[in-house]
């Protein structure tokens, strides 16, 4: 194994991930094994976001990206490089036309092909066809990187040998808003008060991207219910999108409702750590890492489309799931902040799980499943 070769291929280079393939690079260094990542230039879409970044000692390489029955198509040219590694690992996505190419040349090639991804993910939009397809082609995978341990259940309920599996626990790097939320203080809590007139000692906070799967209008609605039972309680909206004008107008509206639009490092961690509830009943995502390391637990409901990542998120210990009607949500979210023991002891179990869903444990998980998937193996597919 020691002098193996892998190949990652992501179709765009987000900041988020910088700290992850770093650190992933310096792992398998470690153990004689040499890391590459090839990159794409995303889509139009990927590129309005600003946040795509360069990496020295990647390859990039540009898209192609076209339309064909409505359906977006990627092709990434990059068969030339393939057969000059061991492993690679690919996007797990019915749009990327050189996934194909690789299930059919990797034995030619003698290269094993990997899958990181969601299995099959809930989206706005996505049909049953396209979902059935995907399920069509776990099995030309030689290994599996799920996201979470939910993705790695769906994969085996579906014929997957738990032994081409690596649950990677996907994750961001939260050390920058661990040291800001521990570095805020009371006095800085106090002005942030001040400046936007939020006078309740009871508040909740969104924070993240504003649209569909969010599911503003039932927040908003949810946040008033929990008002005219709690007259203390008071709410943040942190964050922007197609759908922020839900909350510009409630602001508008509600003096108890404060919309501040994006905010960012230290003053991100400190409306964090002002707030006691996180509330998102819409998709949850990655933001279950900043409810964690800021000690704000997040109530959600059991929405069809969350992303893996809330899988984290444990009912009644670091968060909550309730069912998917506003008066349930409502009464549960009600109840937790007329339970002053109950959320401290869940702010408690959110600083433990922050500690256990790192980008540190994702490069572990990640970089071991490597060496394993580089290990000789009786099944891999043909």
């Amino acid at each position: 194994m020691e002098g193996a070769k892998v190949l990652i291929i992501q179709k765009s280079l987000p900041h988020y991930r910088l700290t992850f393939f770093e650190g992933l690079r310096r792992f398998l260094l470690t153990k004689g094994v040499e890391l590459s990542l090839a990159y794409g230039n995303g889509n139009k879409e990927d590129q309005k976001k600003q946040d795509l970044v360069k990496l020295d000692w990647a390859i990039p390489y540009e898209n192609e990206v076209f339309s064909v029955a409505g359906k977006e198509l990627y092709w990434q040219p990059l068969l030339h490089l393939v057969a000059d590694f061991d492993l690679v690992v690919v996007e797990q996505a019915n749009k990327l036309l050189l996934n194909y190419m690789l299930m059919v040349r990797k034995k030619k090639n003698g290269f094993k092909l990997a899958f990181w991804g969601h299995g099959i993910a809930e989206n706005i939009g996505v049909s049953k066809t396209s979902k059935l397809w995907k399920q069509r082609l776990f099995h030309q995978a030689d290994w599996w990187f799920a996201y979470t341990r939910g993705v790695a259940d769906l994969l085996s309920r579906f014929g997957i040998d738990s032994s081409i599996i690596t649950v990677v626990q996907n994750a961001i790097d939260t050390k920058k808003l661990q040291a800001d939320f521990e570095a805020g203080s009371q006095e800085e809590l106090d002005l942030i008060k001040e400046t936007y007139n939020i006078k309740g000692n009871c508040l909740g906070i969104y924070c993240g991207g504003i649209y569909e799967e969010k599911r503003s209008a039932f927040l908003l609605d949810a946040v008033i219910a929990v008002r005219e039972q709690i007259a203390d309680f008071e709410f943040i909206v942190v964050g922007a999108g197609c759908e922020d004008f839900y909350w510009k107008n409630a602001a508008l509206a509600y003096p108890f409702i404060h919309y501040l639009g994006p905010q960012f490092g230290a003053q991100k961690a400190a409306l964090l750590k002002l707030s006691d509830v996180f509330l998102c009943p819409g998709l949850v995502g990655l933001a279950v890492l900043d409810a964690f390391v800021t000690q704000c637990p997040l109530i959600t409901t059991d929405y069809r489309y969350h992303s893996p990542e809330v899988d984290y998120l444990e009912h009644g210990y670091n968060g909550l799931i309730t069912d998917n009607t506003l008066d349930d949500y409502v009464q549960e979210v009600v109840a937790l902040l007329e339970d002053e023991q109950r959320l401290n002891e869940m702010k408690t179990a959110c600083a433990i799980s922050a500690a256990k869903y790192s980008i540190e444990h994702m490069v572990d998980n990640f970089g071991k499943g490597i060496l394993s998937a580089l290990q000789p193996t009786l099944n891999t597919v043909s």
